[in-house]
């Protein structure tokens, strides 16, 4: 989505643009408003899915991890776009990392918006 499309979004809030779902809240809070709707469920089946998180999710994992499970049953491919990554001494020790890490196909690291830009033309290579 546009930086100008992103300014009404406000926390809390999931929906679909242009074949594009966008959440702004929790993963394991967007991903269980996600599969409550069934046709919300059936736009993620083939899709390429971009987590943008820091992973830092706080509560029980265990939900999520069966969410994210199913997600990448339904979806083509996940990738997680998450600025802790940049870090080279970065470790996955946050137990909602640990939860995604194998359902994800790839990871990337970001620092801001350039560097998201910059993965974008990496996205639709099975690589």
């Amino acid at each position: 989505m546009s930086r100008q499309r992103c300014g009404n979004v406000r926390s809390g809030q999931i929906g679909k643009t242009n074949n594009c779902i966008w959440a702004t809240e929790l993963i394991r809070d967007a991903l269980e408003e996600l599969f409550r709707s069934p046709r919300q469920t059936r736009s993620v089946r083939g899709a390429i899915v971009i987590l943008l998180s820091d992973g830092l999710d706080r509560g029980s994992c265990e939900m999520m991890a069966k969410n994210v499970a199913r997600l990448s049953r339904l979806a083509h491919r996940i990738i997680w776009i998450n600025p802790l990554c940049v870090d080279p001494l970065f470790e996955p020790r946050a137990a909602a990392i640990r939860a995604i890490l194998p359902f994800v196909d790839k990871v990337y690291g970001c620092q801001d918006l350039s560097d998201v830009a910059a993965i974008v033309p990496n996205l639709f290579t099975d690589n």
